[in-house]
């Protein structure tokens, strides 16, 4: 699961939200310095060319099919690892997807589902589990 994450569901993300100038000076923003202001500057002219290249050539399913799949490995567990405290496998799931719901990514609502949704509730309690930590402060 964790190499369909990071090989196939973080790049249906990226490839979304690069077609958004909106969350382009997002990431800018969170990247910061030099590299988050050039972000920032280039985005209305990357959000029209990133999308058609990010990704091409991988076989990347839909946003909703990547929920389906986590919420299936998730099951009735708490966690992703299976246990009743979140497990390498839930952080590094969350780790990818902490990035996208900083940006506020418009496509990550579709993925986690309502507020009801098992995979929802699997962030909420992964939010509050790293609390302290925060890997964006500068």
């Amino acid at each position: 699961i964790e190499r369909e994450v990071t090989f196939g569901l973080m790049v249906a993300g990226e490839q979304r939200s690069s077609g958004s100038c909106k969350e382009l000076c997002a990431c800018g923003g969170l990247i910061g310095g030099g590299l988050g202001c050039f972000l920032r500057s280039v985005s209305c002219v990357l959000c029209c060319v990133a999308p058609g290249i990010v990704g091409k050539g991988k076989q990347l399913k839909s946003i909703q099919a990547y929920g389906e799949m986590l919420r299936s490995h998730l099951g009735s567990n708490q966690f992703l690892g299976g246990g009743d405290k979140p497990s390498v496998l839930d952080v590094s799931v969350f780790g990818v997807l902490q990035p996208f719901a900083k940006i506020s990514a418009a496509w990550f609502d579709d993925l986690l589902g309502p507020m009801d949704d098992p995979l929802n509730k699997w962030y909420d309690r992964m939010e509050n589990a790293t609390s302290h930590i925060d890997i964006f402060k500068a």
